[in-house]
């Protein structure tokens, strides 16, 4: 394998392992091994088809910066409780007992539950290796892969961001972790009280009841399950300059992060047609040299050769596989179920431009200077604005979770106007910002200070550090993580 393959491999592989082990331990034999067999071939093409990442010149001052950043994610890790190893958000009850039907249960998961056949169909792709690892060598060892896996994650999801940077830093990675809405203000402002910042109460439920944007550490303690993913696929999609992969890559979503899959949609449909506009704008140049008679013949050649580039076999089988199992996979569950309803009128436009300014408004404004001529700017902006709005059910999971895409894209800008103005001297946008970063900072704070006081009341109380897990019931008979056997035409119709 040549070198600069090294790192796709890693990524494609972190991405299909889970939808891999889904067809070859859970689909009826005869259909899982040429399934199988594609979905490798497809993801081989798909390495083949990568662009090189940029790395840097390893020595050893940046073998030693390289292992800092580990030793940090790790400390990331460990402080959102993944595996078990630290205190955990209430959260993680429900994903915890996910985890062990997993691995205790035969697959696919069936249980029978007051004489009905109850299926897990829930997004499970991030437990997937884990609890493979869990079947073999103990329950124990599977929640430390878990950790494991989710350092792993973040390391390849750090790794594409030093691509997008053309640079191995530290201090993105600290805008990484504590990059946030500036919740502490709406807290003040919203209730009329300060006592908040002196406690480990969660900052983003200042506005709860209505909306709620996510801080990427708040994301990482409660839906590590979905973010890890959602982050790594955003930031693939974001470098692809043809569209050859990119359902493919887009696909591997519905079974990790379903919500986050959707808020991906707009930038599905920008890069597709922005990679039409950089071939339209190569055969304009090719035309003006070769003169008019020609113009229309290398223009039809390029919207022919922009479809061939939209329907290869990675878009159309690779993404077609995985897309059709992973939806047939949990499209009876009632997040997948329930329709899309737009928020009551009842709540005031002036405290919804209030959230929006709050949450995301001030990096916009921001970095206004550097991005007020791109479209991916402004549609990062009217995505956000239009997302709160958007409800799945009764609670604001939807715009929690969708978000993390074009929250993501924001922070990739908030980090290049950083590089750009203190290159350039430009101390106007250089000194807001990181204002701004250190005022959101006290959310991601918040969400870390709540560990620890978790751990430590465990260490006051002269007890071991305990996982903590739901009855099996209040999973397997929740229509959000399970539904009928015999409706699900995954567990009717493929699975053994």
């Amino acid at each position: 394998m040549k070198k600069e393959k090294i790192l796709p491999s890693f990524i494609y592989l972190y991405l299909s392992l889970p939808i891999l082990i889904l067809i070859l331990g859970w689909i009826k034999l005869y259909l899982a091994v040429p399934l199988a067999v594609a979905l490798v071939w497809c993801c081989c093409r798909a390495v083949r088809g990568e662009s090189a990442f940029w790395t840097p010149q390893w020595n050893r001052d940046m073998v030693r910066r390289a292992v800092f950043i580990v030793l940090i994610l790790a400390l990331w890790v460990y402080f959102a409780g993944i595996g078990g190893l630290a205190w955990q958000n209430p959260d993680h009850y429900y994903r915890n007992e996910i985890f062990h039907i997993l691995v205790d249960k035969p697959w696919p998961v069936r249980v029978s539950e007051e004489g009905v056949i109850r299926a897990l169909n829930y997004y499970i792709g991030f437990w997937m290796p884990a609890a493979a690892f869990g079947k073999i060598f103990g329950l124990s060892a599977g929640f430390l892969f878990q950790a494991f896996w989710a350092v792993l994650g973040l390391g390849l999801v750090y790794t594409c961001i030093c691509d997008h940077l053309r640079r191995f830093e530290k201090w993105p990675l600290a805008v990484f972790i504590f990059f946030s809405g500036l919740d502490v203000v709406g807290d003040i402002l919203w209730k009329r009280d300060a006592s908040d910042i002196f406690s480990t109460y969660h900052l983003e439920w200042w506005s709860a009841d209505f909306w709620e944007y996510s801080a990427f550490t708040t994301d990482l303690f409660w839906v590590f399950n979905q973010v890890i993913y959602a982050w790594l696929i955003l930031l693939l999609l974001m470098r692809q300059k043809d569209n050859r992969r990119i359902v493919l890559i887009w696909s591997f979503g519905l079974f990790t992060c379903s919500l986050p899959f959707v808020g991906m949609i707009p930038y599905l449909i920008w890069l597709m047609f922005r990679n039409f506009r950089d071939q339209r704008r190569a055969v304009s140049g090719k035309a003006g040299r070769a003169g008019k008679k020609t113009e229309k013949k290398l223009w039809g050649e390029t919207a022919a050769a922009w479809i061939r580039g939209l329907f290869t076999l990675e878009n159309v089988l690779g993404g077609g596989i995985v897309g059709l199992l992973s939806y047939s996979y949990i499209r009876t569950s009632s997040t997948s179920q329930n329709s899309l309803l737009f928020l009551p009128g009842k709540i005031s436009l002036m405290n919804y431009v209030f959230f929006c300014i709050l949450e995301f408004g001030v990096y916009a404004i921001a970095v206004y200077r550097y991005r007020k001529n791109q479209k991916l700017y402004w549609m990062t902006i009217v995505i956000l604005f239009l997302c709160a709005f958007i409800r799945v059910g009764t609670g604001p999971d939807f715009s929690m979770r969708a978000s993390i895409p074009a929250l993501t894209v924001l922070y990739l800008m908030v980090v290049d106007a950083l590089a750009e103005s203190s290159r350039k001297k430009e101390w106007k946008v250089f000194i807001p910002l990181v204002l701004l970063l250190c005022i959101g900072a006290v959310t991601p704070i918040h969400e870390m200070a709540r560990t620890v006081e978790g751990n430590a009341q465990y260490y006051e109380q002269n007890q071991p550090l305990t996982k903590i897990f739901v009855q099996e019931s209040q999973v397997m008979q929740s229509h959000n993580f399970s539904s009928n056997a015999d409706e699900n035409f995954f567990y009717k119709y493929l699975a053994r």
